[in-house]
């Protein structure tokens, strides 16, 4: 492997890794949100604007905020 391989396969994985960071800061932005509006969702049935992930997670926050008040 010469030096211009070397440099490709590094941009190439330096790109990967950028893309999996935007990835994760979006997902973690949208439970964010999910976790802050979560009454609207539920109260305005909007559920339908989640994924079945994403249902499972605010309404098992739905639950356990209920069980802790």
């Amino acid at each position: 492997m010469d030096v211009d391989d070397r440099f490709t396969v590094n941009i190439y994985r330096m790109e990967l890794e950028r893309v999996k960071f935007v990835m994760k800061s979006y997902l973690r932005i949208r439970l964010a949100k999910i976790e802050r509006n979560l009454i609207y969702i539920i109260e305005k049935d909007r559920s339908e604007l989640l994924s079945e992930a994403e249902k499972i997670f605010a309404f098992n926050i739905l639950e356990n905020r209920k069980k802790h008040f």
